[in-house]
């Protein structure tokens, strides 16, 4: 693996060029060898592509004044790539990310572009116990029912390992109910490879989205296992 020492030309580099892929660590910029992937089959990754393909499909049965309602929203609230920057996604990207979230959620997909809501706090910590296997996520006050939130974990990390995007699946969904600041996930039932044993570091991740299917905020916790 080479590493890169960028300068006044260029500041970064991300993605793939010629069968090399520029990416950037800790240690900086670097640029390894692309390896194409084998096709995932997990039962994830083909519900996971079956969403995207539903909202690609989906966006074409909408009518002349829902896709500039959908770029007008799009204008409106630009997002973030990979290397901090703002950027505005086009009518049809944006429909599709909020839509993919929706159908992540279990919520049904939207043709009209969302009204803003005032985001939910997001939760306060979270705890791993080795011997269930269930990852208890607390918030300092209940979530108001319907309230959605995606909890994503990791499998069991020795101590002082960085978790990385690619690391996390989705291990659960919690709606809120008004009463409880407490929730169990079991990462297993969604995915068996989200195992963990006692000592181990699990990363999770937990990402309130608003009933329009807007992602409001993202919060890491690193429990270690008891």
């Amino acid at each position: 693996m080479a590493k890169i020492k960028l300068g006044a030309l260029a500041q970064d580099v991300r993605g793939s060029v010629a069968g090399n892929t520029f990416a950037r660590n800790r240690g900086g910029a670097y640029v390894r060898q692309k390896v194409a992937p084998i096709q995932p089959r997990t039962a994830r990754q083909l519900a996971q592509r079956a969403i995207l393909t539903e909202v690609s499909q989906a966006w074409r049965t909408l009518t002349d004044a829902q896709r500039q309602g959908w770029t007008n929203w799009a204008d409106n609230h630009p997002i973030m790539d990979v290397f901090g920057d703002t950027l505005v996604l086009s009518g049809n990207g944006a429909y599709s990310r909020v839509n993919a979230v929706r159908l992540t959620a279990g919520l049904a997909k939207t043709a009209t572009a969302p009204a803003d809501e005032t985001p939910v706090a997001n939760a306060a910590s979270a705890a791993a116990v080795g011997s269930t296997g269930v990852v208890t996520v607390t918030f300092a006050a209940a979530p108001a029912t319907g309230k959605l939130f995606l909890v994503y974990t990791t499998s069991g990390k020795s101590p002082g390992v960085a978790f990385v995007n690619s690391a996390f699946r989705l291990a659960g969904v919690i709606t809120g109910n008004n009463t409880d600041t407490d929730f169990d996930i079991t990462p297993t039932d969604k995915n068996a490879l989200l195992s963990y044993s006692a000592t181990q570091v699990v990363g999770v991740r937990v990402v309130a989205i608003g009933a329009n299917g807007v992602v409001q905020s993202t919060t890491l916790f690193k429990p270690v296992a008891s």
